[in-house]
């Protein structure tokens, strides 16, 4: 099961902005964190800087899942999994980044996706045709 789906399935989404409203994508890039969140952000990334990754991933994961559409929270932990070799877990954070991205912003997401993708993926089929 990919890291995504399992986000998405296991959240515990709360978020008042979430229940019963047609938020667009303008709007959820827009989205100011809370104080909380904000603290918890603050945490996260001096955890990061200082090189403790799996104290840094669980506090993110905390954040998503207290207000899993702060996109700078999805960025940071695919920059961690880039940083520990897990591809595929990076590709799957920065799909869901780019899905609460602005729409100006989304289109050079995308294709940056699709390069990073292609290019992770075709490593991978190059590496399984050398134990053969």
């Amino acid at each position: 099961m990919s890291l995504y789906f399992e986000l998405l399935t296991s959240l515990e989404i709360d978020s008042p902005r979430l229940i019963g409203v047609q938020a667009g994508r303008r709007a959820a890039a827009d989205v100011e964190p809370s104080p909380e969140v904000q603290r918890l952000l603050f945490t996260a990334n001096e955890h990061y800087a200082q090189g403790r990754l799996d104290e840094a991933v669980q506090l993110l994961s905390e954040i998503i899942r207290i207000d899993p559409i702060i996109r700078v929270t999805w960025y940071t932990l695919a920059t961690i999994y880039e940083e520990e070799g897990e591809k595929e877990k990076a590709i799957q954070c920065k799909i869901v980044a780019s899905h609460l991205s602005g729409s100006k912003q989304a289109a050079g997401d995308w294709a940056d996706l699709g390069t990073e993708s292609r290019y992770a993926f075709s490593l991978s089929f190059r590496e399984v045709l050398r134990l053969y």
